[in-house]
């Protein structure tokens, strides 16, 4: 072989070493999820057959019970919460933007949430946060994602409704 091509395959293999290391690890992470979305569905009695996962965040459905699950894990534990979606009426899409400093029509997402009505109006709303900035630093696939799952909740909120 010649002095390029070993230059060449030593280049190549400095760039897709790295980034087959960090696909390992985050598929090892999502499996993690996974696994304990599993384990939180027997403890909280719901099958979760529908979920997504994404960063150190796990998104799941059980439409048999109509409950909707959000793991967000932590260095200090995991973070999870379970809404039961028949004590809501309505769920969307919350985008919260901050208008920037040195140019005003400029905005940049600070948040990305996804918001629960709920029946009684007594109770207060919920709010699955799918992205924040102070912990997530750069906006990715948050925004797909809520509106891929409201969809999908609000299909058992209707369902719901007609049973009320």
């Amino acid at each position: 072989m010649d002095t390029i091509t070993i230059i060449g395959i030593l280049v190549l293999a400095a760039f897709a070493i790295p980034v087959a290391i960090v696909m390992q690890k985050q598929n090892r992470e999502k499996k993690k999820l996974v696994e304990m979305l599993a384990q939180l569905g027997q403890e909280y009695q719901i099958n979760i057959t529908e979920h997504e996962a994404w960063r150190n965040k796990l998104i799941g459905l059980d439409p048999k019970s109509g409950k909707a699950i959000l793991i967000i894990k932590g260095a200090d534990g995991n973070d999870v919460n379970i809404v039961d979606l028949h004590k809501f009426t309505k769920c969307e899409v919350e985008k919260f933007a901050i208008a920037s400093e040195t140019d005003s029509s400029l905005q940049a997402v600070s948040q990305v949430r996804i918001r629960f009505t709920p029946r009684e109006k007594a109770q207060k709303d919920n709010h699955f946060i799918l992205f924040n900035e102070e912990s997530d630093h750069t906006l990715g696939v948050e925004l797909r994602i809520g509106n891929d799952w409201v969809e999908k909740f609000s299909k058992i909120l209707k369902t719901g409704l007609k049973a009320a």
